[in-house]
């Protein structure tokens, strides 16, 4: 899983990305339908967005214990749910391809666009049925093909004019990101012993400008997209890119799309 980025890019990620993606955590939550008294364990909590939306729907016959590999994303997390007035959590450093609770440990799982930085999402749906007791839910948000179309629509412009600057590879595989189709994630999640309840898209689009794009895709992926580019060269790609994303409409939009999906252990 890739962390180092996310630590990175913490701050501005919470200020920048997390307000965006408000109405997919409540989503989520609201298809996982929650009694209050499940144990529920969430992976890759990052500053806390899903997280304060859990807290809300879990009683004191609950429990929420939510994992993160970015010390930045805990500390966040952790006082994002403080300032909500939550006492009552467990935040720890962890590995979703390897969870560090006994088998059988939780009644619901929940994650929020951690997946597709996975580098073995297999693994990483196996291990979330072992932590389920029979019958448990696991739910997810998982970056759909569509998130920030415009922006990758301008990169992959950019490397058709200036192949030399780049290793050949697409622009999802320089960045470590999958996007997948629910299709792709239903059959990954039936093949692991799960029923999917239900999936779908959410998707908004909003106005925004060049700069503010940019921003926000960066707090998401910490330039990575520029890796493979020669240092010398790095400011005339992102030179390009504002430039270009300036040229694609008069008024320039962003998009947030992610697949919702909730399973349940049934083997």
């Amino acid at each position: 899983m890739r962390h180092n980025t996310f630590d990175e890019t913490a701050f501005e990620y919470d200020a920048i990305v997390t307000p965006c993606r408000k109405l997919q955590a409540r989503a989520l939550v609201d298809e996982l339908a929650l009694t209050g008294s499940e144990q529920v364990l969430e992976i890759g909590c990052g500053s806390g967005l899903l997280s304060l939306e859990l807290m809300h729907k879990i009683s004191e016959r609950g429990s929420l214990t939510a994992i993160d590999l970015s010390p930045n994303m805990l500390s966040l997390c952790r006082k994002n749910l403080t300032v909500a007035g939550y006492v009552d959590f467990d935040l720890r450093p962890g590995n979703g391809l390897s969870l560090p609770f006994p088998d059988n440990s939780f009644d619901v799982i929940a994650s929020s666009n951690v997946i597709p930085w996975v580098d073995d999402q297999d693994r990483f749906v196996s291990e979330a049925k072992r932590m389920l007791r029979p019958n448990g839910r696991l739910g997810l948000i998982a970056l759909h093909p569509e998130v920030y179309r415009e922006i990758f629509a301008a990169i992959d412009d950019i490397r058709t004019v200036y192949p030399e600057c780049f290793n050949g590879n697409s622009v999802h595989q320089d960045i470590g990101v999958k996007l997948e189709d629910i299709a792709d994630h239903c059959r990954r999640l039936i093949d692991a012993g799960f029923c999917v309840v239900k999936g779908f898209v959410v998707s908004t689009t909003e106005a925004t400008t060049p700069d503010a794009y940019i921003r926000r895709f960066n707090a998401v992926t910490g330039e990575t997209h520029l890796n493979s580019v020669p240092g010398d060269k790095r400011s005339l790609m992102r030179q390009a890119l504002a430039l270009t994303l300036c040229r694609m409409s008069d008024r320039l939009t962003v998009t947030e799309a992610v697949n919702i999906l909730v399973a349940q252990r049934i083997s």
